[in-house]
């Protein structure tokens, strides 16, 4: 009986002892290393790098906004998110559902023009939820859309797509990745606060978490702190999607407003918010191998961690949101070359056991 007593106290104490690590997370000497070495490399032009945790924030940037200029990237520094705006997207989704707006059982096409003839299947509609997990059975880019288009893909277009698609399979049945319906959540509770989907951000996510460099459209002064995009070692051009899509990867921000943003998923910072972000945490659905997502986010068991994150790219820009919210800590990653830093992430998340990538020479 003593060595079974002795034997928890020492589990009790590893596992305390793991949580004041975990708690006093920091970007080690190996990563700021392997950043420059990126840089140096041409993987990246500049990189930023927050951490939060219970014990407070950590910033580390490095590299340049431009390839010809000077001007350092910092935490200040504005980078396309990309594909992390479906987080915060369906953190909307949530808000709403929260204050009684809408349902997540409820069918989109209830608050669509009744024109719109909206896919089904077997009976079946596809709801909010389908849509926030990747199950609604909707492509990832509609057929009729193109990133050659100059932004002028419309509303119009969008219901045509949607009035004449034919399901392959049925709703909620199987994970597939779809763009179009995190634009799609966007563009419906749009329609339903009339209002566009930038002022929803701004109202009901960026006033409530302090993220007041966040945007979609930047004013003078945030186009000043707007690092160039990168490809394939040169400037490329920045990711402008029509209106329809804002809520799958439209928005830009900063790493000081992401950790805000992360300080709230891992409830560090007080929000009103809260339950919303809780909404958003339960796992609903399978997607690969041991993951599942919950609303927009998707939850890895790693190492015996529970990782929440979201990795986003495009046409110059990386991005990494992830969090551990049972131990309080999370990363935010942002680069201005379409190279993932995915990688980065993880690695400082799992204490080093997910191992960084090769730098391409």
């Amino acid at each position: 009986m003593r060595i079974k007593i002795v034997f928890f106290v020492f589990m009790l104490f590893l596992s305390t002892k793991q949580l004041i690590a975990y708690q006093e997370l920091k970007i080690t000497n190996e990563v700021k290393e392997h950043i420059k070495a990126r840089i140096s490399r041409g993987n990246s032009y500049g990189i930023v790098i927050g951490v939060v945790s219970a014990s407070g924030t950590e910033f580390f940037s490095y590299g340049k906004k431009t390839v010809t200029g000077e001007e350092k990237v910092d935490e200040h520094t504005i980078f396309e998110i990309g594909s992390v705006t479906k987080v915060i997207t369906t953190l909307l989704l949530a808000d709403m559902i929260i204050k009684q707006e809408v349902k997540l059982s409820d069918p989109i096409e209830k608050y669509l023009p009744e024109t719109v003839k909206i896919p089904e299947r077997a009976g079946k509609k596809i709801t909010f939820e389908h849509l926030a997990t990747h199950t609604s059975g909707l492509p990832h880019i509609p057929t009729n859309f193109s990133f050659d288009s100059d932004n002028k893909y419309s509303e119009t277009e969008l219901y045509d797509f949607l009035s004449g698609y034919k399901l392959t399979r049925d709703i909620g049945s199987e994970f597939e990745y779809s763009g179009m319906g995190m634009g799609l959540i966007g563009h419906t509770l749009s329609l339903i606060a009339n209002k566009n989907f930038e002022q929803l951000l701004i109202e009901r996510i960026c006033n409530s978490l302090g993220m007041n460099s966040t945007r979609i459209f930047l004013n003078s002064e945030l186009k000043q702190r707007l690092s160039k995009a990168h490809s394939d070692k040169k400037e490329t051009q920045y990711c402008y999607l029509p209106s329809v899509f804002d809520g799958a990867g439209s928005i830009r921000s900063t790493a000081v407003d992401l950790v805000n943003f992360l300080s709230a998923n891992i409830n560090i910072k007080n929000t009103v918010l809260k339950n919303a972000i809780n909404l958003c945490h339960q796992p609903r659905k399978s997607t690969y191998g041991n993951e599942k997502i919950g609303l927009g986010w998707f939850i890895s068991k790693r190492n015996g961690r529970e990782i929440f994150y979201h990795a986003g790219n495009t046409f110059g820009f990386a991005s990494f949101c992830g969090f551990m919210k049972k131990v309080k800590v999370g990363v935010v990653v942002l680069s201005n070359s379409h190279s993932s830093v995915s990688d980065i992430g993880f690695h400082l998340l799992t204490d080093g056991q997910f191992e960084l990538d090769t730098i391409e020479k």
